[in-house]
C-alpha cells in the first residue's frame, strides 16, 4: 500500500524565530504606533507654501509694528565725520521734516543730547542722539546702543581727519546694525564722494543720502522706518575692514540696554539697610530698551540664599542691582527690592548640579543627549563670584592686588610703571630706549626663533626646571606631571563643551523671552522682570565712594546748569547692559585676532629700524660713544635719531625708486604707531562687545582646541590670524574684539605721564572660552659643533657642566638642517657632550635641544578703565599742529602723535566759531 504524503494543516505549530531584532521600545514609548508619511498632492503643497508665506509676512508686520512705537522709538545716532559738520543742523532738519511733527525734548539736566520726534506721516517715533567724533569710546558705545547709525559726511571728503578714519575703522571692526551715509550739502558730487569713501570703507547699501532739505530728511526717515534691522558686515575685499562677525556682540536682541539720562549718589542711610561711610549707592535713570530686565535668574543661583541680578556699566564693571522703580503701561508706579527675593516661597529655583566631569583635562565631552541642566552646568565647586564684586579684586593674587586695586594713585602708578618698560614713548626723541629695545628683541626673535642662552652661573637643571622634552610637538601627549595649574584656576569657570553650551543658552533665552509676558507678576505679587519701554530708576549698591564719585564726575557736566551754553559738548555717554547667565563668572577667553594692514606693510621698515638700533647699541658697548652729559647728551640723541631717519629714508628711496616715485616720509611719524611690535603679556585695552577692560594677553598660533598651541613671544605682523588669551568673564560668541595699546610718555627728566589710550592695533572675534586649552612655550638650547666625525659630533656651549648634560640626556636633539640625534655621554668638565645624529653634520650647522613648558596669561582683569585711561573734562583737550593748521584732539581719541601745548587763544576762537552754529 502506497504511503500518503504529508500535508500541512491549520493546526501546524509555528515556533518563534530568534533573529535578534533590535528592540527600541524603551527609547520611544510610542513605537507601537505606526506613523504614515502622507504624500501631499500639488494643491496641498501649494496651500502649505501659501500658509508659510502668510505666516512669515505676519511676523514681518509684527516686527515692523513693534519698531518705532512710543515705548520703543528707533534710536538714531548722528556721528559727524568732521568738526565742520553741524550735527545740530541735521537734528533740526529731522525735527522740521513735516509741518505737524511732534518734538519731545529731554530736560536741560539730561546728560545726552537726545530729541524724540513723532512723524505723523510715518506714524513712527525716532530718538535722535548726537555723538561727538572726538569721543572714540562714546561713539563705540552709542554704535552698540543704536538701532541706526547716520554718518554725516562733509561736502569735501579731504576734510575728514586721520582721527575720524581711525574712528570709522574701530566702528566697522566692532560691527553695527544698520547705517546710512548722509551729506549736508546740495553741491556735492555723491558718486565721487562714494568712490572716495569706498577706497577705505564699504558704504552700506552703496548709497549716500543727501540731507539738505526737509523733504530729504523725511525720505531718510521713511527709509529707516521701512528697513528691517539687520547686522551689517562687508563682503569681498573689505570683509576684514568691517570686522570678522556679523553682529557687534551677542545679541543686543537678548540684552536690556539703557542710556543713562541722570546720575545721583545716595550716601544717607536707606530704609531697609545701612550704607557705610566708604560705600555709596549709584542711582541711574533712563528708559529701558531691547529685552526685558529679568530680576531673577535661575541659572545663577548656587545655594539657599537667592542672588539678585547684576548689570554691567561699560568701562566700570559689574554691579549688583538692589532696587528698581518704574511706571508701567497702566501709569502705576511699581517697585522691586532685593529683599523681595527672600520673601518669595513659590518661585521654583532650578538647582544646577555640579558637573562631575568638568576637570581641567582634555576629556572628550561631545555627548549630545545630556539634559538641559547638565549642558548648562559649569565648574562651580570653587565659585564665589556671586558674592564678590570684580572691583574688590579678592581673587587676584597679592602682587596684582597691590598693583591694580586700591586708590587711584597706586593704580595710576602701577599701570604707568608697567607700560614704561615696553611702551613708553619719548617726548624728546622719535623713539624711546624702550621702543628701540622692543624693535631689537622682535628682530632677534624673527632671526633666531625661540633660541635662548644657557646661563653660565646657574645650572640648567635649575633654570629650566619647569621645562620638559617631547619627541614631537603635536603628536606627543603632554605629561600629566608637568600640568601645573596656577592658584587662581580654582576660581574660574570651565564649560564641559562651550559651543554646545552656547547653543543651549540661546535656546533657553529665546524660550524665556517668548514666555516673559505671562510671568510679569507671578504668585506672591513679586515681579520677575521689568518690561522694556518704561522709564526706570535703578539703584546699584554697594559701590565704593571713590568709584561712585569717579562715575559721577566722568559722566556729568563739570559746571552747573546756569553756567552751560547750548554749544557745550555733553559728557561721555554711560550705558547699562543686562548680563546673560554665567557672564559674571571669570574664565579663560581666547580671541582670534588680526593685525592691521598698515602694520603688515611696515614690516620692512621695522627691520631697518632694528638694524640701525643694533648698530647704535654695538657702538655704545664697544666704547665708541663716550659718556656725555647735558647739551652733549642731547646732541648724541639727535645724532642717533638722525642715523635711524637716514636709514629709513634710504630704504624707502630704494623701494619707491623702482616706481619712479618720491618717498613719502614724515620725520614726526616715521612708521605707523600700530606697526610697533606687540609683546606677550603687555597691558592692552580690550573692547569685547559690551565690556571694556585692561588685560595682559598672551599670543599663540591657531590650532585645534584639543591640540597643543604654540606660544608666540610677539604678536606676528602677518595676514594670518593669531590667538590672544586673557582672563575675562564668560562671553558668548559672536563677540567682536578691539585691541588698543596703552601708552605713557616719558619726559626729559624720566618722569612718566598718566597712561592714555593709544592706537587700535588689532581686531578680531571671540574664539572660545576654554581654560583647559594647552598653550605650550617652546625654547631651543643651541650648541656649536666642535668636532665632527660624520654623524658623531662633539657639541659645546649648550651646557657649562657635565651634570646638566646627564640631566638632559634623554631629550632628543635636532639641527637647523633637519638632522635628529641624541646625547651619548658628556665629555670633559666644561659641558661638552658627544652626540650622534641620523645624518652627517656640517660645520656651519647648529645643534638644538627643544624644551617645552605650559604657560598661562597674567591674571590681570581691570574693568574700571574709564577712571584711569581717560580725561574727565573735555576742556583739557589739547591742540595738535598739523602742517601749520591746528586741530583739537580729545583725550579719549586715538593719540597717534606726540602731545603738544594747547593754545588758549585758538581754543577760544574755535568756541566762538562753534557758537555761530548753535
Amino acid at each position: 500500500m502506497a504511503r500518503a504524503p504529508h500535508r500541512s494543516g491549520p493546526l501546524k505549530q509555528q515556533n518563534k524565530k530568534h533573529k535578534g531584532v533590535k528592540r527600541s521600545t524603551d527609547r520611544n514609548p510610542n513605537s507601537h504606533r505606526v506613523t504614515k508619511n502622507k504624500i501631499l498632492n500639488k494643491d496641498q503643497r501649494r496651500l502649505l507654501s501659501k500658509q508659510l508665506r502668510i505666516q512669515k509676512r505676519l511676523e514681518v508686520k509684527k516686527l515692523e509694528a513693534s519698531r518705532g512705537t512710543k515705548e520703543n522709538p528707533i534710536a538714531c545716532v548722528l556721528i559727524p565725520l568732521s568738526s565742520s559738520v553741524p550735527t545740530h543742523l541735521a537734528q533740526l532738519l529731522f525735527q522740521t521734516c513735516e509741518p505737524n511733527t511732534e518734538v519731545i525734548k529731554k530736560p536741560k539736566s539730561c546728560l545726552q543730547n537726545v530729541v524724540t520726534i513723532h512723524s505723523r506721516i510715518l506714524n513712527k517715533y525716532f530718538d535722535l542722539i548726537c555723538a561727538y567724533s572726538d569721543d572714540l569710546f562714546g561713539c563705540l558705545d552709542l554704535a552698540n546702543f543704536a538701532d541706526w547709525l547716520i554718518l554725516l559726511v562733509p561736502s569735501n571728503p579731504t576734510e575728514i581727519p586721520d582721527s575720524v578714519h581711525e574712528l570709522l575703522t574701530a566702528i566697522y571692526a566692532q560691527g553695527f546694525t544698520n547705517a546710512s551715509y548722509a551729506v549736508l550739502s546740495s553741491s556735492s558730487n555723491l558718486k565721487e564722494l562714494k568712490q572716495i569713501l569706498e577706497r577705505r570703507f564699504p558704504v552700506p547699501e552703496s548709497t549716500i543720502h543727501q540731507l539738505n532739505s526737509s523733504t530729504n530728511a523725511l525720505h531718510l526717515l521713511r527709509h529707516i522706518a521701512s528697513t528691517n534691522p539687520s547686522s551689517f558686515h562687508a563682503k569681498g575685499k573689505n570683509a576684514k575692514v568691517a570686522g570678522q562677525s556679523t553682529v557687534a556682540h551677542t545679541g543686543a536682541r537678548y540684552r536690556t540696554r539703557l542710556l543713562v539720562d541722570s546720575i545721583d549718589l545716595i550716601s544717607e542711610n536707606n530704609a531697609h539697610d545701612a550704607i557705610t561711610e566708604s560705600e555709596v549707592a549709584v542711582c541711574l535713570r533712563g528708559r529701558l530698551r531691547g529685552a526685558p530686565l529679568f530680576l531673577f535668574e535661575e541659572l545663577d543661583q548656587n545655594g539657599s540664599v537667592l542672588v539678585g541680578p547684576r548689570v554691567h556699566l561699560t568701562g566700570w564693571g559689574d554691579f549688583p542691582l538692589i532696587e528698581a522703580k518704574w511706571i508701567d503701561s497702566y501709569h502705576l508706579q511699581q517697585k522691586w527690592q532685593i529683599s523681595d527675593l527672600n520673601a518669595v516661597k513659590n518661585i521654583s529655583t532650578k538647582c544646577i548640579p555640579k558637573s562631575t566631569s568638568v576637570k581641567l583635562t582634555n576629556e572628550n565631552e561631545d555627548c549630545e543627549e545630556d539634559s538641559l541642566s547638565d549642558e548648562m552646568s559649569v565648574d562651580d565647586s570653587h565659585q564665589s563670584t556671586n558674592e564678590n564684586h570684580w572691583d574688590a579684586t579678592e581673587e587676584i593674587s597679592d602682587h596684582l592686588e597691590s598693583e591694580l586695586s586700591g586708590n587711584s594713585d597706586i593704580e595710576y602708578t602701577s599701570i604707568a610703571s608697567h607700560t614704561a618698560h615696553t611702551m613708553a614713548a619719548s617726548a624728546t626723541s622719535t623713539f624711546s630706549s624702550a621702543q628701540l629695545a622692543k624693535f631689537r628683541a622682535a628682530r632677534m626673535e624673527e632671526m633666531f626663533p625661540d633660541e635662548v642662552e644657557t646661563p653660565p652661573n646657574t645650572p640648567a637643571s635649575e633654570r629650566f626646571v619647569k621645562y620638559c622634552g617631547l619627541p614631537r610637538f603635536q603628536s606627543s601627549v603632554w605629561p600629566a606631571e608637568k600640568n601645573w595649574l596656577p592658584k587662581h584656576y580654582q576660581n574660574i569657570a570651565c564649560f564641559r563643551n562651550y559651543h554646545r553650551n552656547r547653543r543651549t543658552m540661546i535656546r533657553y533665552i529665546e524660550q524665556k523671552l517668548a514666555n516673559f509676558q505671562s510671568e510679569y507678576k507671578p504668585t506672591g505679587n513679586i515681579f520677575k522682570y521689568i518690561p522694556p519701554g518704561v522709564d526706570v530708576e535703578l539703584l546699584l549698591r554697594p559701590v565704593s565712594r571713590d568709584l561712585g564719585e569717579s562715575i559721577l564726575s566722568h559722566h556729568t557736566f563739570p559746571q552747573p546748569n546756569e553756567a552751560r551754553k547750548p554749544s557745550d559738548p555733553r559728557p561721555h555717554p554711560l550705558l547699562v547692559w543686562s548680563l546673560l547667565p554665567h557672564e559674571t563668572q571669570m574664565s579663560v577667553c581666547h580671541f582670534t585676532m588680526f593685525r592691521r594692514a598698515s602694520a603688515i606693510h611696515a614690516v620692512s621698515d621695522l627691520i631697518v629700524i632694528a638694524n640701525a638700533a643694533n648698530k647704535i647699541t654695538e657702538s655704545r658697548e664697544n666704547g665708541i660713544c663716550a659718556l656725555e652729559f647735558g647739551e652733549e647728551a642731547s646732541t648724541q640723541v639727535e645724532r642717533e635719531d638722525k642715523s635711524i631717519h637716514d636709514a629709513l629714508i634710504s630704504h624707502r628711496n630704494k623701494i619707491d625708486g623702482k616706481h619712479n616715485g618720491k618717498a613719502l616720509y614724515d620725520p614726526k611719524m616715521p612708521i605707523p604707531p600700530e606697526a610697533e611690535p606687540i609683546k606677550s603679556k603687555d597691558l592692552m585695552l580690550i573692547q569685547a562687545g559690551i565690556r571694556r577692560f585692561v588685560a595682559a594677553p598672551i599670543y599663540s598660533a591657531p590650532s585645534n582646541p584639543r591640540e597643543k598651541a604654540k606660544f608666540e613671544p610677539f604678536f606676528p605682523a602677518s595676514e594670518s590670524s593669531t590667538v590672544a588669551t586673557v582672563y575675562a568673564p564668560v562671553m558668548y560668541s559672536p563677540v567682536n574684539i578691539l585691541q588698543f595699546r596703552i601708552r605713557v610718555t616719558e619726559d626729559e627728566d624720566g618722569e612718566l605721564s598718566s597712561p592714555y589710550v593709544g592706537e587700535l592695533v588689532a581686531t578680531g572675534s571671540l574664539r572660545s572660552v576654554d581654560p583647559s586649552h594647552l598653550i605650550i612655550k617652546r625654547i631651543f638650547l643651541s650648541g656649536h659643533p666642535y668636532k665632527i666625525n660624520q654623524r658623531h659630533v662633539v657639541v659645546r656651549y649648550m651646557f657649562h657642566n657635565p651634570a646638566d648634560v646627564i640631566h638632559f640626556q634623554s631629550v632628543q636633539l635636532q639641527s637647523k638642517s633637519g638632522a635628529v640625534g641624541h646625547i651619548k655621554e658628556p665629555v670633559g668638565t666644561h659641558g661638552h657632550m658627544k652626540c650622534v645624529f641620523d645624518r652627517p653634520i656640517l660645520a656651519n650647522d647648529v645643534a638644538l635641544m627643544p624644551l617645552y613648558k605650559r604657560v598661562f596669561p597674567k591674571y590681570v582683569y581691570e574693568p574700571v578703565v574709564s577712571k584711569y585711561l581717560a580725561n574727565n573734562d573735555r576742556s583739557n583737550d589739547h591742540v595738535v599742529t598739523d602742517s601749520g593748521q591746528f586741530r583739537y584732539v580729545s583725550s579719549d581719541v586715538l593719540q597717534l602723535r606726540k602731545k603738544s601745548i594747547s593754545n588758549p587763544a585758538r581754543e577760544k576762537m574755535d568756541q566762538d566759531e562753534s557758537a555761530l552754529f548753535a
